[in-house]
This record gives structure tokens, C-alpha cells and sequence, in this order.
């Protein structure tokens, strides 16, 4: 863990969302209820922006709208600008890694959840920027996106352990 100094705090908030844990840590040097509020004003964005996407792209809410396309109630030439656009993303992805990455599953069904998880870190970041929060992690059950230090004012890098494939007990 960072080295901070001691004005610094690092607070963070958990939930669940999108069958997985989000966490944002928030560095702040601020007096500590200022710390709190921030912190609790960029969670609740953070939440909304995720609970808002998984209402539209989860395949396990029935009333879904990736639901209704997988059901054919919904074609995609008739579906949101949002979901037209993540699902033009997915193809380019699928371009890009050669038919790695695929957004329908073998059974033909369009399923967009392997990038809504980036899509939704993304709109978060913008928020916490909309925000005028610098120093901030923010882990989507494994997509992790970072911005300014654990230590506001300085060059400290954020730290993440990555667990060793070869030892799951390890970290790298």
C-alpha cells in the first residue's frame, strides 16, 4: 500500500452491480466530512451510471431491453442509439482480434455484457471528471481504471496485484 501522507485519506464505497463488485477508492486531502461527502456524492453517480446500463443490457432482467432483442420482441435496427452503438463497438472488436471477441453467444443470442462492464467504467470516469474529482481507482470486478494518485499533488502511482496464473496464491 502507498505510502500517504497525513492529510491524505483514501475512502472508498462498494456495490453490486452487473453480477459483480464495483469499488471506488477516492484520495482526498480535504477535511475529513468534505472527504465523506465527496466520496458519497461520485459513489451514488458512479452506482446510478451502472444500475442505469444494467437495466438495459443484462440478459437476466427479463424486461431488459438486451432481453427483448434476445426474445425477437426487439430487432436491433429498432433498438436504442445506446445499444446500436455498443453492439457497433463489439463488432469492431471483433475486427480487431480476428473473431476473438464476439458479442453473440454460440447459440446466436446478442449478448453486449463483454464490453458494457468498459463501457460503463468509462461514463463513470467522465462523471467523477464532471465531478472535479482527480484521484480516484475505480475497480468493476477486475476493469480497473485509475486517475491521479492515492497521493494528491504527487507522482504516486496506484498499485494493483494481479494474481499469478501459474500460482493463484501469488500476486504479480
Amino acid at each position: 500500500m502507498p505510502h500517504t501522507s497525513s492529510t491524505t485519506q483514501l475512502r472508498a464505497r462498494t456495490f453490486r452491480t452487473m453480477g459483480t463488485v464495483v469499488s471506488l477508492t477516492v484520495a482526498s486531502g480535504h477535511y475529513a466530512q468534505t472527504a465523506v461527502d465527496e466520496l458519497e456524492s461520485a459513489a451514488a453517480v458512479v452506482e446510478d451510471k451502472f444500475s442505469e446500463l444494467d437495466l438495459s443490457f443484462s440478459l437476466y432482467r427479463n424486461g431488459s431491453e438486451a432481453s427483448r432483442l434476445a426474445r425477437g420482441e426487439l430487432t436491433l435496427a429498432y433498438a436504442s442509439e445506446s445499444m446500436q452503438a455498443l453492439y457497433a463497438e463489439a463488432s469492431e472488436w471483433r475486427l480487431a482480434t480476428g473473431g476473438a471477441f464476439t458479442a453473440e453467444r454460440p447459440d446466436g443470442t446478442l449478448d453486449l455484457s463483454g464490453i458494457v462492464k468498459a463501457h460503463a467504467v468509462r461514463e463513470a470516469a467522465l462523471s467523477l471528471e464532471a465531478l472535479g474529482l482527480r484521484d480516484w481507482c475505480l475497480n468493476a470486478g477486475g476493469d480497473v481504471l485509475v486517475s491521479g494518485s492515492p497521493e494528491p499533488a504527487t507522482e504516486e502511482p496506484w498499485l494493483a496485484g494481479i494474481v499469478d496464473p501459474q500460482d493463484r496464491q501469488a500476486l504479480l
